[in-house]
């Protein structure tokens, strides 16, 4: 967690032999190719502006291991009167949909985002459901968690039709759509998003149309969370209105089904006052 106001930042690596170094996506060093002995520090450069982003940056390494021995370690130094907040301190997470503090799942929690949904059964949406044109006005709403059936643990706030008999071979699905609208400097201060899933069974997630995570085909039961992933491609956000949509599997014998899902950042304080929903 990196908070605003750093400027003149170096990375410096310590390597053996040699490593190419990535921040939030963007290559900062490249010297996979390297024939050298471990030292601090085998290589400082400058971070390029604007990089580094308010809130959770990603810093991946690949280190050459083509000898006896091999090693690694990275620093990220600036140059000020007196340090800033120490990284992590104070630190919370928030969800992008309430920006509400993320502790909790959103079964307790006292804002709730309110999803479309639509099927249980064999049907499809007619159209591009996972795009922001598609007309979802006919489609049932309710808040999270959304499921059905004595599932261990789990108390559905939207209770979904149950599909079990309908379904004698292969899979059904539910679909879910939501309309996140961010401001301008909300996106720019994020970082990097973690994307949190509840799906039972598997679920397929989109945001603005493209798929983001799929385990549709795989049974198991719901947990806070089954799904934890990193939203690393750029740009997958956008300012404004941003579609949200599952396709959430249930097979065939299934007795209960159900899903959940959230958006979230680390930040010192919630960037908005108010939940991000689209007018």
């Amino acid at each position: 967690m990196i908070g605003l106001g750093l400027t003149a930042v170096k990375l410096k690596v310590a390597a053996n032999n040699g490593a190419r170094v990535w921040i939030n996506g963007a290559l900062q060093q490249d010297f996979l190719k390297a024939d050298n002995a471990f030292s601090y520090w085998t290589n400082t450069t400058d971070v390029k502006p604007g990089v580094l982003v308010a809130g959770q940056n990603i810093i991946a390494v690949s280190n050459t291991a083509g000898s006896q021995d091999t090693g690694f370690d990275l620093d990220l130094v600036y140059t000020a009167s007196a340090p800033f907040a120490a990284n992590k301190v104070g630190c919370k997470t928030f969800s992008l949909f309430s920006h509400l503090e993320a502790a909790a799942p959103f079964a307790t929690r006292a804002s709730k985002p309110t999803w479309k949904y639509f099927g249980g059964g064999k049907a499809n949406p007619k159209g591009p459901w996972n795009q922001g044109t598609f007309d979802d006005s006919a489609w049932s709403q309710g808040a999270p968690p959304l499921g059905f059936g004595a599932a261990a643990g789990f108390n559905w706030t939207t209770a979904l039709a149950d599909n079990s008999a309908a379904v004698t071979k292969g899979r059904a699905a539910y679909f879910f759509r939501y309309k996140l609208c961010l401001s301008a400097d909300v996106l720019a201060s994020i970082g990097t998003p973690t994307l949190t899933v509840l799906s039972n069974d598997g679920a397929q997630i989109f945001v603005n149309k493209a798929s983001v995570f799929n385990d549709f085909t795989k049974d198991h039961a719901p947990t806070y969370w089954n799904t934890v992933k990193l939203l690393t491609k750029k740009k997958l956000l956008v300012a404004g209105t941003n579609i949200i949509a599952a396709k959430v599997s249930n097979a065939a014998g299934s007795t209960d089904s159900g899903f959940d899902l959230d958006i979230t950042y680390l930040s010192h304080a919630p960037l908005a006052a108010s939940p991000s929903v689209c007018a």
